[in-house]
């Protein structure tokens, strides 16, 4: 999702000339984006307005009916209805589908909400990563536990140093 298009303004910004899709299911974000949070009207953006899992099982679909499709080196999901990812997004199918558009050395990375306390969806879905990928990591803010908690899961195909990485994009 597009999540305010905070994060692919970021990338734009820090990466010029690279592709930077955004798969956003709700116009209407899109359009709050450009009213409030600054997405230019003549951004590089390519916004899919889709379903993420639609978009995906589209460029899939192109690749056995033999045509080129992109490899991405870095896969965001921002996806929340309310305060829980939409659940076509965090199955192990949808994992399997995200590993086969990801460039070896990519990284797949996933905005999520859970009660600090308790993290049972926090633990189901990286026990779900973990069925698909060899390398799961799991990042939060720093401070006191409350009711909630943004948590960001990292997944790919090859080892990394999840704290050398947030040091790098500070």
């Amino acid at each position: 999702g597009g999540g305010g298009y905070v994060f692919p303004q970021y990338i734009e910004k820090n990466w010029p000339g690279s592709r930077n899709d955004v798969a956003e299911i709700d116009p209407g974000i899109t359009k709050a984006a450009t009213e409030a949070f600054g997405l230019k009207k003549d951004t590089t953006i390519n916004t899919i307005t889709l379903d993420a899992r639609n978009y995906v099982d589209q460029l899939l679909q192109a690749k056995r009916n033999g045509r080129e499709i992109p490899s991405y080196d870095f896969i965001y999901e921002d996806a929340f209805s309310d305060y829980s990812v939409p659940c076509q997004l965090v199955t192990k199918e949808f994992n399997d589908k995200i590993f086969k558009i990801l460039t070896d050395d990519g990284i797949y990375m996933i905005n999520s909400i859970d009660t600090y306390e308790s993290c049972r969806f926090l633990g189901s879905y990286i026990h779900t990563l973990e069925q698909t990928f060899p390398h799961v990591y799991t990042v939060t803010e720093p401070g006191p536990a409350s009711i909630r908690r943004i948590f960001v899961l990292i997944a790919s195909k090859k080892k990394i140093d999840p704290e050398n990485l947030i040091r790098q994009h500070r």
